[in-house]
């Protein structure tokens, strides 16, 4: 029996655009059938780069999943409107460690928004659009990854950046 071995080129990377989000703190919905959940309404985002310009257009939302091991997924949806008017679809999805501070005190959490509990922290996302505009019709077809820093914000909430770069 033969082993048959892929032959393809590394995988490359190339920056195309900056994402900025501000988020508030999180709503934890509680420790439900599945897991402990919250929702994180993001109430800025602004995309820049690669001959794209486009603001946040409507309320977006991240739901967060907490684990007991550490670690928080992700899953955020945005609506954007570009400078030339089109509308893109944005969707994020991750995981990022956590501090076990942060952990301790939204897995307690029975439900509620919590206060203070955004940690500084890097982390991993993959990245997808959805559009009907011509103009911006390859950005469904490409594949994206991130990476990104969320810090605390003052008086609350955070502050998420993050390089978004097409896979080649």
């Amino acid at each position: 029996m033969s082993l048959l071995l892929a032959k393809a080129k590394p995988v490359d990377f190339e920056r195309c655009f900056t994402l900025r989000l501000e988020a508030e703190e999180p709503l934890i919905v509680g420790k439900t059938s599945y897991s402990s959940r919250g929702i994180v309404r993001l109430t800025s985002g602004r995309l820049r780069g690669s001959n794209v310009e486009a603001d946040q257009l409507s309320c977006s939302l991240d739901e967060v999943t907490f684990s007991s091991d550490g670690f928080v997924k992700q899953a955020a949806i945005m609506v954007l409107r570009t400078q030339d008017g089109a509308i893109l679809l944005l969707r994020l999805e991750g995981q990022k460690p956590q501090s076990a501070a942060a952990r301790s005190s939204l897995l307690e959490a029975q439900s509620g928004f919590v206060r203070g509990t955004w940690d500084t922290s890097e982390f991993l996302t993959k990245v997808s659009f959805e559009t009907a505009s011509e103009k911006y019709w390859w950005l469904n077809h490409e594949m994206f990854l991130a990476r990104g820093v969320e810090e605390s914000a003052v008086p609350s909430g955070a502050v998420v950046c993050l390089d978004i770069f097409k896979v080649r």
